[in-house]
C-alpha cells in the first residue's frame, strides 16, 4: 500500500464522530471545535454526534480517548474532507 503526501494526516480535517450515549453540550469546550448534538436513534437509545474541525492526529486521538474515558461506545468516525 502506498500513501501520497495528501493522504497523511498532517493538516486539519473535518470529522463526524457518532457515539452511543448522551454527551452534554458543555463538553464542546473540552473537545476543541467539535459541535455536540444529542438525539434518539431508531431503537430509542440516546446517541451523540460530534462534528467539526480536528487540527491533527494528536487532537483526534485526544477526543477519542476522552470519549472512551466517559464510557461512550464509538459507533463511527468519518473523515468528511479537508475543511476548516
Amino acid at each position: 500500500m502506498s500513501f501520497s503526501k495528501d493522504s497523511m494526516f498532517s493538516s486539519a480535517g473535518y470529522y463526524r464522530i457518532d457515539v452511543q450515549g448522551r454527551l452534554q453540550k458543555e463538553w464542546e469546550d473540552r473537545l476543541g471545535s467539535m459541535k455536540v448534538l444529542s438525539y434518539q436513534d431508531d431503537g430509542r437509545s440516546a446517541c451523540t454526534v460530534l462534528q467539526g474541525t480536528v487540527l491533527d492526529q494528536t487532537e483526534l486521538a485526544g477526543i477519542l480517548k476522552t470519549l472512551y474515558e466517559l464510557h461512550l461506545s464509538i459507533r463511527s468516525v468519518n473523515f468528511l474532507g479537508k475543511r476548516l
